[in-house]
Order: structure tokens, then sequence, then C-alpha cells
């Protein structure tokens, strides 16, 4: 008898494989690696889904279509808090539990959503487009950066 198969789509965890995903494989998974580092098409998701039991789905759009042609699939977790993308009446309908991994991403948005606050404080958007050509700094300019970066840094944590 084969393992039990869970397909990985996440673009995070099929660009550079992830240790985590060695506890499935030793709980007795096989597991199917979706295309490196990019969202698979529905096609891909028609030719990897089929014999597979559970699918860590990144952000693809999951179809009723993709969900008919997996007879065997029980469970979808999705790597974050949006289930947006997948047809959860389809879901419904076959019986696949729908789950979300609540707060796996937290850390991750709350340090883009800092930094998307710091470049709007700073005008970096629109400094970003006046720029007319590169400006090179001295070496003593860069040690003064550097330095004052290196006292930021501990305030942000």
């Amino acid at each position: 008898m084969s393992a039990p198969r869970i397909l990985v789509t996440p673009r995070s965890l099929t660009a550079h494989g992830h240790p985590a995903l060695a506890r499935l494989r030793n709980a007795g998974f096989e597991v199917v690696i979706g295309p490196a580092g990019r969202q698979p098409s529905e096609a891909e998701l028609l030719a990897f889904l089929p014999g597979c039991v559970g699918y860590l789905a990144g952000v693809e759009p999951v179809t009723a279509r993709v969900l008919a042609a997996a007879p065997t699939l029980r469970v979808i977790a999705r790597n974050g808090v949006g289930i947006d993308n997948i047809d959860l009446a389809a879901a419904q309908a076959r019986g696949i539990a729908v789950r979300r991994a609540e707060g796996a991403n937290s850390r991750g948005v709350a340090d883009l959503t800092l930094g998307l606050m710091l470049a709007l404080a700073r005008a970096l958007p629109a400094a970003a487009t006046t720029a007319t050509k590169p400006r090179a700094a001295g070496s003593s300019s860069c040690s003064r950066i550097s330095a004052a970066t290196g006292r930021s840094a501990p305030r942000i944590r």
C-alpha cells in the first residue's frame, strides 16, 4: 500500500523546501511538491491533486473543477488566513475540510506593514519616482549612515 499523499504549493515552501515538511514525511506521508517558487496553474493542480488526501495550498485559485479531480482529498490547509480563493461550496459538497493557519504569517505581515509605514513617512515612493540619476555617496556618508542605522535598529523589534 502506498503512502497517503499531500500536495504542497505555497511558493515559500516550494522554492527551497522547508524543514517542517520532514515532519510530514516522518509521519508516513508522501509529500508532493508543486512548481518551485511559483503558483501552480489549474492544469498543474489537475495533474498533481488526484490521489492526494491533503493539500497545503498557497494563494492559487482552487476551483470546483480542481476539487472534482481529487476524489480522495480530505483537507485543504491554507498557509495563512485567506480562503476566498477556494471554492468553499464545492469543498463542502465533497466533504473536504478547509483549515486556515491563523497567525502563521503574522510576523511577516507586521514587518511589511512597518516597512510600508516607514516608506510613506519618509516619502520614499515619491522620492523614487523623482530621482533623475544615481548619485554616489562618499565613504564618510556611508559610515555615518551605517552608524545611524545601527543605533536605530535596536528600537525596531
